[in-house]
């Protein structure tokens, strides 16, 4: 647990991570300060109600450190949505919720 608190307060001490969803994708964007670097990790989409929804990938940002995750790889379901990445030798967590409509 140790690693999560570590990339819980290294995370926090940048700009915010947001999740944002429209008709037909899921937008992740990591904080600004990571954009154009190297970033290694993972998203798992752990679904609240139902296990047999979470989905898990590898996080592939763009150059501007976002990655769009197309809605019909999910269910319609409450999420939990974890990051975790790293850059360089930084690790970095964020948990949020979102609601997949």
């Amino acid at each position: 647990y140790q690693e999560r608190i570590d990339g819980v307060k290294n995370a926090v001490a940048l700009d915010s991570v947001t999740i944002s969803q429209d008709a037909s994708a899921i937008q992740i964007r990591l904080p600004k300060e990571h954009k154009g670097y190297a970033v290694k990790g993972e998203v798992l989409f752990y679904c609240i109600t139902d296990d047999t929804k979470d989905f898990k990938l590898p996080l592939q940002v763009d150059s501007t450190a976002t990655q769009v995750v197309m809605k019909k790889q999910l269910q319609k379901a409450p999420y939990q949505v974890k990051l975790n990445w790293q850059v360089g030798k930084d690790a970095f967590y964020n948990e949020q919720k979102l609601i997949v409509q």
